[in-house]
């Protein structure tokens, strides 16, 4: 499945790139099915239960994976600053 990303997008993926299945039927390799994530996401997801069955589902759970990692990032860079205040 990673190669057919890599062929279908024209990039090379990094070793903290993962290839997930939209609608999680993994003999579906069309382009639209397969979304690529960081494993760091990947991790978020499943502990969040944002991988659906439904690809519309999980392309959303991937943008709430997103959101809420960044969140996190912006949450912990703000309390950095102030204790060095």
């Amino acid at each position: 499945m990673e190669i057919m990303y890599e062929k279908y997008h024209n990039v090379k993926l990094t070793q903290d790139d993962v290839i997930i299945f939209a609608d999680q039927n993994k003999s579906n390799l069309e382009k639209d099915n397969l979304i690529l994530i960081t494993k760091n996401q990947l991790l978020k997801m499943n502990q969040d239960k944002l991988i659906f069955n439904d690809k519309e589902l999980t392309k959303t759970g991937v943008n709430i994976a997103k959101l809420i990692i960044k969140t996190k990032e912006k949450k912990e860079k703000m309390e950095g600053k102030k204790e060095n205040e």
